[in-house]
């Protein structure tokens, strides 16, 4: 019978069963990695080659749930191996002892094990490397503390992203051939120049407890949190939500406080590394802010960032938030060769270098689009422009008017915004009358097009600004001296159609705004071609375009295609213009 957890873990999560998520995790890790192995007694991924290495070999391991730690840091130039427990839950001492007895070989110079502060692993992992020392292997435990928030007494400095730097470092010493006590020595007096603080907006989820009604409405409605634990530890500071630009000089503020032990103090001679680490959830639209608001405020400070690490190094299921690193480099030329050597590992990201320029680079561009279009094509007279006028004001008000129907329409499967939009365009296109251009198509078309692109925005506005876009051009290479007639008009219409067809791959039929245009351009030319008055043709062609926007209401649909209704809309308006002015 599966229980409670188990089946909310299946609805919210690509998993098989709860119990054996860590090993299938990692299963999926080394069948990408052929470098890798596991070792066939616990949840412990090694290197394949680790019986040839002749150097000291760098354990680390800690609850799973926080991929791609520690596991995902397992390969040449960093980890020899990496010891997972179950979720949220330290690996047992004798899982850590065993590993270190199968990583003793003839050849190995001492095992060094480099851990992020907390309870549980430092206590699993002491007991291990006790027993190791007792058998006669070199072993060490290094335990990083770069937590730089406020932690209330008697909690104690908890070990963050910091611990990845320190493992890169000694992944480095080790393959220089350092010594158990080197690496141990130089690793931690370097972890004195690590400061690490966590913010987050969604506390983490056990996901083998699933979640309980009770529990998560009586929790206090916190929206922003500084320093909280990756298993849903209350932080520091609880706060409402603010912008990236103020949480990035709060979390400074905490980092830099004058009563932390562990404090960050500001040194605009020391250059320093940002790495920026993604808890989980946050999109990569929030990462670059964030980034940027960092980078920023450092400059501020005149501080000197010379690297930047932005990845995911340690996560917590579905939390939503960062791990904020900044490593001060008091000595560059040995820190930076290491951090920049490139490791055959899964989950380490690259540093970014940076030129440390005072200000983000921006490049003006020498090309601007110009709305001052060329006169072409063919010219209306006096008579024809005061209708082109006319129409064009009756087609905007029409719209400016059936704003809220429109809108109801689209409410239905829609953002129920279409009407506003649209009508946003038809006040721009209202204010720009009259028109010194008026008499110009070519130049009058491109310009309500692009109206319709700054004003309605959106696919909306990208599918107008391609209408008379397309239906502009046609006017283009046409001989000024030509009438505009009917028949030049419906071109024009048909251009636009054909434009509409080819960019938005949908054809006449698929009950779209595209229906109604097909039909007045259909009907118009059949009445053109009939001897049919331009008015007359024009005036079928509205009526019967009108009839093919309320077909588009389908099942399940209660409204027709919005976009459609909105073209029924205002053909009635140019046509009831059209009909004032010239019978």
């Amino acid at each position: 019978m599966a229980m409670a957890g188990d089946v909310l873990l299946r609805n919210q999560h690509f998993i098989n069963n709860v119990p054996t998520v860590p090993i299938e995790s990692l299963l999926g890790l080394v069948s990408c990695n052929p470098q890798l192995a596991l070792f066939d007694f616990a949840n412990v991924v090694v290197r394949k080659d680790y019986e040839e290495m002749d150097e000291v070999k760098l354990i680390a391991g800690g609850a799973s749930g926080h991929e791609p730690c520690y596991a995902g840091f397992v390969g040449k130039g960093m980890l020899t191996a990496a010891i997972q427990g179950d979720i949220y839950i330290a690996p047992s001492s004798l899982n850590i002892l065993r590993t270190i007895l199968e990583l003793s070989t003839e050849r190995c110079l001492g095992v060094l094990a480099i851990i992020a502060n907390n309870c549980g692993d430092r206590l699993n992992f002491g007991l291990a490397i006790e027993r190791a020392q007792s058998m006669g292997i070199k072993a060490r435990l290094l335990v990083v503390t770069d937590d730089c928030s406020m932690m209330p007494k008697p909690r104690e400095k908890r070990g963050l992203t910091g611990v990845f730097i320190v493992q890169k470092i000694a992944g480095e010493l080790a393959k220089l051939g350092k010594t158990v006590e080197e690496i141990y020595d130089f690793c931690d007096d370097f972890q004195k120049n690590i400061f690490s603080i966590s913010v987050s907006i969604k506390q983490c989820k056990n996901i083998e407890l699933g979640s309980c009604y009770t529990c998560e409405y009586s929790l206090p409605k916190i929206s922003l949190e500084i320093a909280a634990g990756l298993h849903g530890e209350t932080g520091n500071i609880q706060m409402p939500l603010t912008s990236a630009e103020n949480i990035c000089k709060i979390i400074f503020n905490e980092m830099t406080n004058e009563n932390n032990e562990h404090k960050l103090m500001i040194d605009a001679t020391t250059p320093v590394i940002v790495l920026v680490n993604n808890l989980g959830s946050a999109s990569k639209l929030e990462v670059n802010i964030f980034t940027k608001e960092i980078l920023s405020y450092l400059r501020t400070l005149n501080v000197p960032v010379i690297r930047v690490i932005i990845g995911k190094f340690i996560t917590s299921i579905d939390m939503h938030g960062f791990i904020i690193t900044i490593i001060q480099l008091k000595d560059p030329t040995t820190i930076l060769p290491m951090l920049d050597e490139k490791v055959d590992c899964a989950a380490w990201v690259q540093p970014l270098i940076l030129d440390n320029t005072p200000d983000i680079n921006m490049l003006e561009s020498k090309n601007k689009p110009s709305n001052n279009f060329e006169l072409r094509g063919p010219r209306l007279g006096k008579r024809q422009a005061n209708t082109f006028l006319l129409v064009i004001q009756f087609a905007c008000d029409a719209l400016i008017s059936c704003e809220k129907q429109i809108n109801i329409i689209d409410s239905e499967f829609g953002d129920g915004d279409a009407g506003t939009r649209i009508k946003q365009a038809a006040v721009a296109i209202n204010g720009q009358l009259p028109s010194p251009n008026l008499n110009c198509p070519f130049v009058f078309l491109l310009k309500i097009g692009s109206i319709f692109e700054t004003a309605t925005g959106g696919t909306t506005g990208c599918l107008y600004a391609i209408m008379f876009e397309a239906a502009g051009k046609q006017f283009m290479d046409v001989d000024e001296n030509l009438l505009v007639d009917g028949k030049m008009w419906l071109q024009a219409l048909k251009r636009a159609i054909s434009a509409l067809i080819m960019y938005t791959h949908s054809k006449e039929g698929d009950m779209t705004l595209i229906d109604p245009l097909c039909t007045c351009a259909r009907v118009m030319e059949e009445s053109l071609n009939s001897n049919m008055s331009d008015v007359e043709a024009f005036g079928m062609a509205v009526a019967s375009a009108e009839e093919t926007a309320q077909r588009t209401k389908i099942e399940p649909r209660s409204y027709p295609d919005p976009g459609a209704h909105a073209v029924g809309i205002w053909l009635r308006a140019v046509y009831e213009g059209v009909k004032l002015r010239c019978e």
